[in-house]
């Protein structure tokens, strides 16, 4: 998507996978949450994100300045559009939950995720290719290890990762479980009959564990729940229509 005026949104994240517009979770909630706004926006690639503000991805170029982190990005462009302005348009109670399903999302399950792609050995295979094989042979010898090495470390800090596989599934289960019974007859994740800034975040961790490639009670889970599926189509067709419908890489 394209914007030629000095307002132009940029979104520097990492590039696609399995069909995702990008690899990272967190990529794809702000390519997400551009499209909700109805903002339009150019995508880069960044293969070395501490190069990045932060040092991690994503970020956006607008109005002059980089934007880094997922959560803040939203925040900026909060009045951006009047199409951005409707998401974060909630009752107070909605807005609360909104934040502890974020936290949930962001803070726990992701991690849950980062196991799943990073530790689990017949997993980190299909992560490393699909991460890394556009690099050149020389540093793709290299990078792959360095980067997984962070990523256990991380799960170790968080502490996620000090706990059997075994325990890391069911304590997934136990958020799906928890984001499933949000997700109400209108078809967006706090029930209600329009998508908030929420949803974007919800549908990029959600969406990437249903379409990765990585096998697991939790994929099972997504894929057996008539309201989680109905969720996850009605996204893509609403914000993501150039993919087939049902779409699975």
């Amino acid at each position: 998507m394209k914007q030629g005026s000095e307002n132009a949104i940029t979104l520097v994240q990492f590039r696609p996978a399995w069909g995702l517009p990008s690899g990272s979770p967190f990529c794809v909630k702000v390519d997400c949450y551009l499209r909700m706004a109805g903002l339009k926006f150019n995508v880069e690639y960044l293969d070395m994100p501490q190069k990045a503000p932060l040092g991690k991805l994503p970020f956006i170029r607008y109005q002059g300045r980089d934007i880094a982190d997922s959560s803040l990005i939203q925040e900026a462009l909060a009045n951006a559009a009047p199409g951005a302005k409707a998401l974060h348009k909630l009752k107070a109670a909605d807005q609360a939950r909104a934040v502890l399903l974020q936290r949930t999302l962001e803070d726990h399950f992701y991690f849950v995720m980062v196991y799943l792609r990073w530790q689990v050995e017949a997993n980190w295979t299909l992560t490393r290719d699909a991460f890394f094989a556009h690099l050149p042979i020389g540093i793709r010898q290299i990078v792959p290890g360095l980067v997984r090495s962070s990523a256990l470390k991380q799960l170790q800090l968080q502490g996620l990762g000090r706990h059997t596989e075994e325990t890391i599934i069911v304590k997934g289960l136990q958020d799906l479980q928890a984001i499933e019974s949000n997700a109400g007859k209108h078809g967006f994740i706090l029930g209600t009959a329009k998508p908030a800034w929420i949803d974007a975040s919800a549908f990029a961790m959600l969406w990437a564990m249903d379409q990765g490639p990585h096998q697991s009670a939790l994929k099972d889970f997504i894929r057996q729940s008539k309201r989680l599926q109905s969720y996850l189509q009605r996204m893509r067709q609403d914000y993501y229509p150039e993919l087939p419908s049902g779409f699975v890489a």
